[in-house]
């Protein structure tokens, strides 16, 4: 991820790095640490994240990107609402950083 991008926002820090892998899709990684809460409240909380990545990957015009996301402790979304605005959020603040700089910068 030395490459990579970070999107800071409110319930989750984020690091998108175009992938290196030659495939058309997004792909999402999860570390939900130990301060996030118990263990039935960490696989919530990556069932909302995953849920939320499906939902607004599934038409991805962007370049096919690796994005890691950690959950805040105190912060990470209790509903999938939540973990939606906080990926969406990521997401467009990763697209304007490219837009911005051109697809090479990424």
């Amino acid at each position: 991820m030395r490459n990579g991008k970070k999107a800071v926002q409110p319930a989750v820090v984020a690091w998108v790095h175009p992938s290196p892998v030659s495939s058309s899709r997004p792909r999402l990684g999860l570390a939900v640490g130990l301060r996030v809460g118990n263990s039935p409240t960490r696989n919530r909380v990556k069932r909302l994240f995953r849920e939320a990545f499906r939902e607004l990957t599934k038409d991805w015009a962007g370049a096919p990107v690796d994005i890691v996301l950690l959950p805040r402790p105190g912060s990470a979304p209790n509903d999938f609402n939540e973990a939606k605005t906080a990926l969406a959020g990521v997401l467009n603040k990763y697209q304007r950083q490219c837009d911005s700089r051109g697809p090479t910068h990424a």
